[in-house]
Formats: structure tokens, C-alpha cells, sequence
């Protein structure tokens, strides 16, 4: 082979080398950047809260007009009152879930967090301390085999938050009705899928039981009243 074009190989493979490392560095500074916290706000599903996160002083990406208005992270009354239901540092909230959606009951002291990351699909808080989370194959394993998109996976069909009974109820895209207790963040019992076999024959057991005892039931009350009245008549 030409030792002219070992050498001119050889200065290019080198050349590429040196590319190569140079660009690495750069690609890693500009993830790392990217993935840096940043101040942000999120707005509560009844447009009644506004979530406000500062990310740690000297660490993240301050917003200067946010700050001015709100001095600590919080929960505040989505009115333009800078007076906060409650108080929370960024390490409670250190995930900025551009698709997380907010939960809370009318004080706002209890919230529950749904989002579409696989670590983190649902959180409970209380006056912004988190009290349970749950990932996302834990709360719906059929999902286990699927391919996460960058965008997180889409699981929950609807949601709800009952301050009465204090329920948060969601709908899976599989089918499934998952109950939790807001003020724990545990999961109670319920039904599961509602159009489960199980269920129907359930309820037509109960159905089938039911029916002939009402029957029964009304058969013999009316003979009583017919004994009654015959009884009273011959007296």
C-alpha cells in the first residue's frame, strides 16, 4: 500500500479523533444545561391554585419578573394574590413535568399530581410535602411492555378529585378505576375494571338471588293482608 496515503489516513482518523473529543464535551455541557431546574408555574385543573417553583439560588435558571412577584415556592390563590396557602423548596418539586396535572381540594391543602413519566406517574402531597408516589407500572402494568415515548406515556383516561369523601379517582386508558385517599395517598379497594367479567356476573348472581325473594316477598304480604281482612270481617 502507498505509504503517501497510510500517512494521509492516518492524519484524518486523527483529525477525527480530535473532532470527536471536542464535540463530546460540548454535546454533554448543552444536555447538562438543558436539564438544569428552572423556575416554573403550574396552574391547578379548576384554574383555582398556581403552583410556583424557584429552583435552588445559584443552581437553576431564575425567572427575575417571577421572583419579584413570588419570594418562596409554593401553592398560591390563582388571583394574583401573593399570599401562599402553603410553602415547599424545590426538592419536593425538583421534576418540572411539563405535562403534570394538579389536583387539589378547595382549601388546597391536599394535592395530588398526575403526570406521564414512568418514575413518577402520581403523587400525593400535603401542604406541599409529598406523602406517596407511585411509578408508572406499578399503578398499570399492562404498560409494562410498551415503549416509552420522550414524551412520557399517555395512562389516564380521566380523573377526578372528590373533596367530600376525599377520593381521587382516575380512569386508566386500560380500563382500569384506581381509588386513592388524598389525604394519604393510598389506594383503597374498588372495583377495578368496570366492565370486568367478573363484575357482570356479580351482578346478575345478585340480580337472579334478589328477584325471586322480592317475589316471594310480596306474595306473602299480600296474603297476610288478605288474612287480616278476612280475619277482621269475621270477627
Amino acid at each position: 500500500m502507498n505509504r503517501n496515503f497510510v500517512s494521509k489516513l492516518g492524519i484524518i482518523l486523527l483529525l477525527l479523533a480530535c473532532l470527536g473529543g471536542l464535540t463530546g464535551p460540548a454535546q454533554a455541557a448543552t444536555q447538562t444545561q438543558a436539564a438544569a431546574p428552572k423556575d416554573y408555574t403550574r396552574t391547578t385543573e379548576d384554574k383555582r391554585f398556581l403552583l410556583v417553583m424557584l429552583s435552588p439560588e445559584g443552581a437553576g435558571q431564575p425567572d427575575p419578573s417571577l421572583r419579584r412577584k413570588y419570594p418562596q415556592s409554593g401553592l398560591y390563590p390563582n388571583d394574583g394574590s401573593t399570599s401562599p396557602v402553603w410553602t415547599t423548596d424545590w426538592a419536593s418539586w425538583y421534576q418540572n413535568l411539563p405535562d403534570s396535572q394538579l389536583y387539589t381540594t378547595p382549601d388546597g391543602k391536599y394535592l395530588a399530581r398526575l403526570d406521564r413519566a414512568t418514575g413518577l406517574a402520581l403523587a400525593f402531597y400535603v401542604i406541599g410535602i409529598e406523602v406517596k408516589r407511585y411509578g408508572l407500572y406499578e399503578l398499570v402494568p399492562a404498560l409494562v411492555n410498551q415503549t416509552a415515548p420522550a414524551n412520557g406515556v399517555a395512562w389516564v383516561e380521566k380523573a377526578s378529585l372528590d373533596p367530600i369523601q376525599r377520593r381521587f379517582v382516575v380512569e386508566t386508558t386500560t380500563g382500569e378505576r384506581l381509588e386513592f385517599d388524598t389525604t394519604t395517598g393510598q389506594r383503597l379497594p374498588g372495583i377495578g375494571r368496570p366492565d370486568s367479567v367478573a363484575l357482570v356476573i356479580a351482578i346478575i348472581a345478585i340480580g337472579l338471588f334478589t328477584i325471586p325473594v322480592a317475589i316471594i316477598g310480596y306474595i306473602g304480604v299480600r296474603r297476610q293482608i288478605k288474612f287480616n281482612r278476612v280475619k277482621k270481617a269475621s270477627d
